[in-house]
């Protein structure tokens, strides 16, 4: 009996071996498997303080405030004030999952300070995708009395003066070249808008894809392409605009595009 078995187990390798496609068929589809049983690891949370730093570009290139442009009509332009409020940021993973809430920071973006951080708070987390806020204030915030709030939202310059108005959520000025001569100095007319109104707040994101690190402070940029927000927009024939207009509406949607903009 035993030699029988052997003879038989025998014939059974010579017929493996005879069919080599089916030896390596074989030896694929054990791989195959093996292949789709491995599971990448999972990074390692980290726990680090997250910041946005301002980062301003003109048609690619840094933005200065120092610096004279000129708007889509021709008008020769120089900003000496662009500010305005975010409120609401949450740290998103891919798929919109929510890594962290900071529901009550709130900032005031001041585009004078180029390359200064807006610290967000705590983050723990392997990775982070993107970083959704507000652009403005909710209204119960918007409608509270400025003169007991903390800082930022004490600062009387980015309020209407009324609180059934509330906050300036976007705030530009500057003076644009009047007489055409290419130069701007106190001669040349100035130009304010500033958007004021509930119906303002809009959202907007900032694109972060990277690793959490190690501790300390996680820096994600804050990119804000001042073409874009000047876009279409005639300084020295829409002088001064105040509330919720059409025009406040535009210079909203232009902040969020850019921001949102690829950099």
């Amino acid at each position: 009996m035993r030699a029988a078995t052997i003879l038989v187990s025998i014939r059974a390798i010579r017929r493996w071996v005879a069919c080599p496609v089916l030896g390596v068929l074989l030896a694929l589809t054990s791989c195959s498997h093996a292949a789709e049983d491995l599971v990448e690891p999972e990074l390692p949370a980290h726990t680090v303080q997250l910041s946005l730093a301002l980062d301003l570009r003109y048609d690619g290139h840094v933005y200065d405030m120092t610096s004279i442009y000129e708007d889509d009509f021709g008008h020769a332009f120089m900003l000496d004030t662009a500010r305005f409020l975010i409120s609401g940021a949450q740290a998103l993973e891919e798929n919109d999952v929510l890594l962290a809430d900071y529901a009550n920071v709130y900032h005031m973006v001041d585009l004078e300070q180029a390359g200064s951080e807006l610290l967000l708070g705590e983050l723990t987390a392997a990775s982070l995708h993107e970083i959704v806020f507000s652009l403005g204030l909710p209204p119960s915030v918007n409608h509270a009395d400025p003169t007991i709030a903390q800082p930022p939202l004490n600062d009387l310059a980015m309020h209407s003066g009324s609180t059934a108005m509330g906050y300036t959520f976007l705030h530009l000025a500057g003076r644009v070249d009047g007489n055409a001569d290419g130069i701007i100095d106190d001669t040349d007319p100035r130009f304010s808008h500033r958007c004021i109104g509930d119906q303002l707040i809009c959202p907007a994101m900032v694109n972060v894809h990277a690793d959490v690190p190690t501790g300390g402070v996680f820096v994600a940029p804050f990119p804000i392409d001042m073409a874009e927000l000047l876009e279409n927009i005639d300084l020295l024939n829409t002088p001064s605009t105040a509330g919720d207009g059409d025009v406040n509406w535009e210079w909203m949607q232009r902040l969020m595009e850019a921001i949102e903009e690829e950099h």
